[in-house]
């Protein structure tokens, strides 16, 4: 946090969830990802737009880990399939 700068960034557990910018006298919300969250009159209203934004985002990355093995075991049913089939068709033709 900076604010003799005017912009704070807020965390949790090292994990980036988005910053505040003073801007005119009113404070500018922004999410991790660049997304602006609203503009508002004071700092904490500000740091409380990020704060429900980050509670409403699953927590870790437990949906993008099932994803990812889901993905994973098409990949390898693929590859086991085409497997078979290559050497069904080598047998058949040797």
């Amino acid at each position: 946090m900076s604010p003799s700068s005017g912009r704070w960034v807020a965390s949790r557990r090292g994990e980036t969830l988005g910053t505040v910018e003073r801007l005119d006298g009113s404070y500018r919300a922004t999410s991790a990802r660049g997304r602006e969250l609203g503009v508002f009159d004071d700092l904490d209203s500000a740091r409380a737009a990020i704060d429900r934004r980050a509670q409403r985002r699953p927590r870790g990355a437990h949906g993008v880990s099932l994803v990812t093995a889901l993905l994973w075991g098409v990949i390898g049913g693929a590859t086991v399939v085409a497997m078979v089939l290559l050497v069904t068709i080598f047998r058949m033709g040797g």
